[in-house]
């Protein structure tokens, strides 16, 4: 079936694999998936960018089998994209806002445990919308051999978050490109923590990873940041691929 989006999460994975997932008309969350993998390169054609969030793009998808609580999977071919513009900042805001939760407690049915998990085979959805966050503190960590950004903040409930991986391909690109450019790591920090608070309104999509066992845990869907939007928008109109070092 071929069915139209409003990107809503571009996110990093490993390498140059990234998962995308968007919003319908109805509102419905989808999460248009390939066999291989999503790659950087699916996400343009003729050295153009079609997929990024707040586009526009049209896929050919099929129904695919689901493990809860990635619920929202579907299969596609990159051939069948086509690219239909892209959101003005009413529009994209206005989508944020009505797909929005009040707090992830509400996001993932009470479902949540410690406030970072989700047990494999839920009931619930993996992936959501939150409005009126408060960033509290942006972290690079690089204690397990690679490099990842973090995020403290609360929700509009007030329940705080701590240590959130952000996995947004836009913000770790920003982030990446500060860092490479000869940004001290501590001042990164405080120049994107500076930068989230200065902003009026701040949305989170927040996205449950593949199951997975870390730790002395049990397998479990853990919680990342998948989009960090802000109206005024941070990125000025600009995407990832402005910023990518791939």
């Amino acid at each position: 079936m071929r069915r139209t989006l409003v990107i809503t999460d571009l996110t990093y994975m490993w390498a140059d694999m990234v998962c995308i997932a968007g919003v319908g008309e109805d509102g419905e969350c989808v999460r248009p998936i390939i066999e291989d993998g999503v790659r950087q390169h699916h996400l343009f054609r003729d050295g153009l960018l079609l997929v990024y969030p707040r586009a526009r793009v049209e896929f050919d998808l099929s129904p695919t089998e689901i493990r809860r609580p990635h619920i929202e999977d579907y299969t596609f071919t990159p051939e069948s994209i086509v690219y239909h513009g892209a959101c003005t900042d009413y529009e994209w805001e206005n989508l944020l806002r009505r797909t929005a939760y009040r707090g992830i407690e509400e996001l993932f049915d009470g479902l949540l445990e410690d406030g970072r998990r989700v047990p494999p085979d839920s009931f619930t959805k993996s992936l959501g919308t939150i409005a009126d966050v408060t960033a509290d503190e942006v972290l690079v960590d690089e204690s397990q051999g690679r490099r990842q950004f973090r995020m403290n903040f609360t929700d509009s409930t007030g329940k705080r978050y701590e240590r959130y991986p952000i996995n947004d391909l836009a913000f770790r690109a920003v982030m990446e490109k500060r860092i490479e450019l000869g940004s001290d790591v501590r001042d990164s920090e405080l120049a994107a923590t500076k930068a989230l608070k200065s902003i009026h309104r701040l949305y989170l999509r927040i996205g449950l990873a593949r199951p997975d066992v870390l730790g002395d845990y049990p397998e479990a869907c853990w919680t990342q940041i998948t989009g960090v939007y802000t109206f005024p928008d941070y990125l000025k109109g600009k995407t990832f691929a402005d910023f990518s070092l791939v």
